[in-house]
């Protein structure tokens, strides 16, 4: 994969895996309720788990590494458990597609006339990230997902909460504001590598169930493989519940990638 395919991949990688990362507030987190412990914080997240049986969205887009600088839109959809479909445009033209099911990813690349098909055990080999379909759906969703529950941690950290899901080669860091539990930040990076990501979620609004969506992201990824990667996600539409068309075939005259 050339430099320019491995940075569009990249950046629908964060798109797809990483966009939608917020904590929800509200019902489940009562004036009396002490958030002193990981295993209180976390309970009260998992009240506020949104799970709507289709979700969809309208986002801009900007993207920038060491080679390259871009702009353009994305519809995103997706069923619960099941598919999440994400169609990037440019200038009103189409330009990728790609579509994740429970365990692959296929990419159609309209600009090059090229199509990619991939198990999700290639986005953690090739980028060393936690790549499954619950996480991508927890991710798009705003349902926080953790490596291993058991192993989240407290850090004093003031003004903000600090939560530490450390593993034994990679840990994330969740910071969040200790009066509503609504995620401002999220560091991710590997304990004996070189690869970092540092997401950051503004401009919160409450959605029509009166659940809280941050409509604003900003992602940076930093690696000896990938360089320095930016990309920034500002939402305008969202859709619950409400059923999508999927539209997704491979025209016949591309190539598969890397042949």
């Amino acid at each position: 994969m050339n430099r320019s395919k491995n940075s569009l991949f990249i950046a629908l990688f964060l798109l797809l895996a990483l966009n939608s990362c917020k904590v929800l507030r509200e019902a489940g987190l009562g004036k009396k309720e002490k958030l002193d412990t990981p295993a209180a914080i976390l309970s009260s997240l998992e009240r506020q788990q949104l799970r709507p049986e289709w979700f969809a969205a309208r986002a801009r887009i900007s993207y920038a590494d060491e080679d390259m600088s871009v702009t353009g839109s994305a519809t995103i959809r997706m069923k619960t458990d099941s598919l999440l479909w994400v169609s990037v445009k440019k200038l009103g033209f189409e330009v990728a597609r790609t579509l994740i099911t429970k365990d692959s990813v296929f990419i159609i690349d309209r600009i090059n006339n090229e199509y990619g098909a991939f198990d999700l055990a290639y986005l953690q080999e090739s980028y060393n990230l936690p790549a499954s379909f619950p996480i991508v759906q927890s991710l798009i969703l705003g349902n926080p997902y953790f490596l291993n529950p058991e192993s989240v941690i407290l850090v004093e950290k003031k003004p903000n909460l600090q939560l530490r899901d450390r593993q034994s080669d990679r840990w994330i860091d969740y910071y969040l504001d200790p009066k509503v539990l609504r995620l401002l930040r999220m560091d991710y990076a590997e304990t004996f590598g070189d690869q970092s990501l540092v997401a950051s979620f503004e401009e919160y609004e409450f959605l029509g169930n009166k659940k809280e969506f941050a409509f604003f992201r900003n992602f940076n990824l930093n690696s000896s493989t990938t360089g320095a990667t930016e990309m920034s996600i500002k939402f305008s539409q969202i859709e619950l519940d409400e059923p999508q068309s999927i539209p997704f075939s491979v025209p016949r005259r591309y190539s598969r990638m890397g042949e």
